[in-house]
């Protein structure tokens, strides 16, 4: 099954069911899912793009994202600053600088 998609200037638009995910040329994931649909390999695209699905590790391993949920050495983080890294990240903006921030404090 493959998916509408749109590549126009720095972004990659998808439509998977009736939602839209507009990718940024800026974001971790858009290499990958710009080879996958050059591929023709929906379900890597579907995977990537789905947050649900999306891992991510920062810094010392300290930190990592599982969908919208942002984890401190493995348990749950919740609060604003984790609502702001979790939308930057949406937004494609690195959270590196706020990873060390929570690292060194």
């Amino acid at each position: 099954m493959s998916y509408p998609f749109l590549i126009q200037g720095s972004n990659i638009v998808v439509v998977i069911g009736n939602k839209s995910h507009t990718i940024s040329k800026t974001h971790i994931t858009y290499n990958k899912v710009l080879e996958a649909i050059k591929a023709n390999d929906w379900d890597t695209v579907k995977a990537v793009i789905d947050p649900v699905k999306v891992v991510l590790n920062y810094g010392r391993g300290n930190v990592s994202v599982q969908g919208d949920k942002l984890f401190w050495k493995g348990a749950e983080f919740n609060g604003t600053l984790a609502r702001r890294m979790i939308q930057m990240l949406e937004e494609g903006f690195t959270i590196e600088p706020m990873v060390n921030f929570m690292e060194n404090y």
